[in-house]
Order: structure tokens, then sequence, then C-alpha cells
């Protein structure tokens, strides 16, 4: 059976699970969130053993080179060793700007942009309470348009991160972010192709910095955003997207 050695003591993998699955089943404190190797919260290094390439899909060339891994996607066919990364090395510290309702249930935050933070509009950042809980939340502010990170947040209900930005969290505070995350925005690579954008809810954060960033870059095919909420109080942003339609005849 294999093993897990992680801060001194092994572990026993039960078959089929992953390296986080069986960190977890010993009741061990792994940051996490999405388990399916999409928002990097459980990034591990191995130091004994060579990560499989499925659980380096997505992580930076640098980070491969180090022997990071994703251990949600990591099978267990092998004995490892792992260890946390220094949070200090991947988590940057910034300031909240602004708070504002945009619905009952979304607010629209802003935080200063740090000194060097590189993204794409559509793109996602974790947000990390003061307990160390990150929530991976989309980017809808555009770098050469806005000088601040711009995310909508949706109250979840007994959400630890969501709750927090909510109810406790206040203009000044100092937050931590990871750095940006994530495949999905506009490379400008066909100008003509027509693009269409389907979003719910607070999905029309990265959409809404999408569709931006395209009209910089002067695109020229067809832009069709489509929002939906369950209700009508739901729909937000409708001045600026009108104000966009107004100003662009595509």
């Amino acid at each position: 059976m294999p093993l897990i050695t992680f801060q001194g003591k092994q572990y026993s993998c039960e078959p089929g699970e992953t390296a986080l699955d069986c960190l977890l089943r010993h009741a061990l404190e792994i940051p996490y969130s999405c388990r399916s190797g999409v928002c990097h919260t459980c990034l591990m290094r191995m130091v004994d053993g060579t990560p499989p390439k499925e659980s380096q899909k997505g992580l930076k060339p640098s980070l491969i080179s180090q022997n990071y891994f994703l251990p949600c996607s990591c099978s267990t066919a092998e004995d490892m060793e792992v260890i946390l990364p220094d949070a200090a090395n991947f988590r940057v510290s910034t300031a909240v700007v602004s708070i504002d309702p945009l619905t009952s249930e979304i607010i629209r935050l802003r935080l200063e942009r740090p000194s060097g933070f590189q993204y794409h509009p559509g793109q996602y950042v974790n947000l990390y309470n003061p307990e160390g809980v990150g929530r991976s939340y989309s980017l809808a502010s555009v770098p050469v348009l806005d000088p601040f990170l711009e995310f909508h947040i949706r109250l979840v209900p007994k959400g630890q991160v969501s709750g927090w930005v909510h109810n406790t969290l206040k203009v000044g505070d100092v937050v931590s972010i990871s750095e940006a995350i994530g495949n999905c925005f506009y490379v400008g690579d066909d100008p003509q192709r027509n693009l269409l954008l389907l979003g719910t809810g607070s999905g029309l954060a990265p959409l809404y910095g999408i569709v931006r960033d395209a009209l910089h870059h002067s695109h020229k095919g067809t832009i069709k955003l489509y929002h939906g909420s369950s209700t009508m109080g739901g729909i937000y942003l409708q001045h600026e997207l009108t104000q966009l339609t107004q100003n662009h005849s595509n």
C-alpha cells in the first residue's frame, strides 16, 4: 500500500484516491478548494518522488522544475514525500479600495493592484481570509483601463470567504491574494471572430473584463454577451453594458 510522508509522519493511501484525498482522510489541514486542478489552492511540493504529469497541468514551468504539483490531481500509485510551499512565495498583500453592492447578494470588491502584478481580464485569483481559507474569484478589471483589481463576490450561505467579505471586510483592510491563474481570456489572434459570452449571477465578472479588453484591442467581430439570473434583481451592470453597446457598433 503506497505511503505519503508529510511532516515526518507516514500515511497510507487507499486504492484510487488522490494524494489530497489521502491527506484529508487522515484529518490533516491541507488548503484546498475546487479539488479538480483548477484553483491551485492545494499546491504542494514533492521532495521525494516524481509528480505525475497530470498533477502539474497548468503550472508554470518554474514550478514544474521544482517538483511542485497539485495533490487533488495526483494519483497515489507510489510512495512520496510532500511538503506545503511557503505561502509567502505565492501570495501578495494588497488593500481594499472599495466595497459596493451590485445586487442584494453580490458586492463589487476593488483592491489596490500590487506593484508588478500581471493578469489578463477573465483570469482569477485566490482570495484568502484571515484564517488562510482561500476561494477563487474572477477578475472583472482590465489592467490597461483600471488602476485596481475588481471582483464580483456573491454571498454563499455559510461561506467562509464570501461571508467575511460581505460582513467583515472594510475599506483600508489588507488582504492576501494569489497570482492570477487561468487560461480563459481574450487573445486577439483573430479580431474578426465573433464572440459569444454566457454567464449567470456573479459569472458576469470575467465576461465584463473580457468584453472590455476585446473592445480596447479593437476587436472587429460581433460580440454577444448574455447574462442570466433567476430573478430580475440579480441582473446588474446594465448601465455599463448599455454604454458599451452605444460606444461600439459590434
